[in-house]
């Protein structure tokens, strides 16, 4: 009866010895498993954010975007000044895989130079994928009965300066031709009606998704 119960004991001990080693030794792997499971499992995943910089087309543009990940700083009226200092804030939280996108012009097409300028400079300053949405087309006869008078073939010259001048790892999206051929609206010839500020998202989100380096 002694026997038998030293036996129990000493098996129980064993086992108590074995289960404490083998938590020992799955420990390390839990860890390994755990490190290497999807950010998303885990609810800390990061998604790219995306820098939207312009002038009023985006201030009208951001009431139809639900991205959280979408952050605006745009301005009605503004165009180069207001750009520069806007990047001199932006670049602040800016992270490596992060988009900046850029869409300004449109109030001030005479300032090319300045802003290829400024372009480039800022696609040495981060390691953000930069991007230019080429400056849209406006309906000249509807804008001119609203005090505009911003011409098409202007437009076109400074979207193809910034094509050709700029740096390679300035990346453009070609709303513009977009927009174009597929046709647009436009309450005042100038500003987009909500189906085509949509319709603008969705090709940009389309090109954001299929990036390639």
């Amino acid at each position: 009866m002694v026997q038998s119960v030293k036996k129990c004991i000493i098996k129980n001990t064993k086992e108590v010895i074995f289960i404490k080693k083998l938590k020992y030794l799955l420990l390390p792997l839990v860890i390994l498993l755990v490190t290497l499971l999807p950010m998303t499992v885990l609810g800390t995943s990061k998604s790219p954010n995306v820098f939207m910089l312009g002038d009023s087309r985006f201030v009208g543009m951001k009431s139809y975007d639900s991205d959280d990940n979408h952050f605006y700083y745009a301005k009605v009226g503004e165009g180069y000044n207001y750009f520069k200092k806007t990047w001199n804030t932006v670049k602040n939280y800016v992270t490596d895989g992060d988009y900046v996108v850029i869409n300004f012009g449109v109030n001030d097409l005479g300032n090319i130079d300045r802003y290829i300028e400024l372009i480039n400079q800022i696609s040495t300053e981060t390691n953000a994928k930069i991007i230019f949405m080429t400056v849209n087309p406006v309906d000249e006869y509807t804008e001119s009965k609203h005090g505009y008078s911003v011409k098409n073939s202007k437009i076109d010259d400074f979207n193809k300066r910034i094509s050709q001048e700029t740096n390679d790892n300035v990346y453009i999206v070609n709303t513009n031709s977009y927009l174009t051929k597929n046709g647009f609206q436009s309450p005042d010839g100038v500003h987009f009606s909500k189906e085509t500020y949509i319709n603008i998202l969705e090709y940009l989100n389309s090109y954001l998704d299929n990036f390639e380096e």
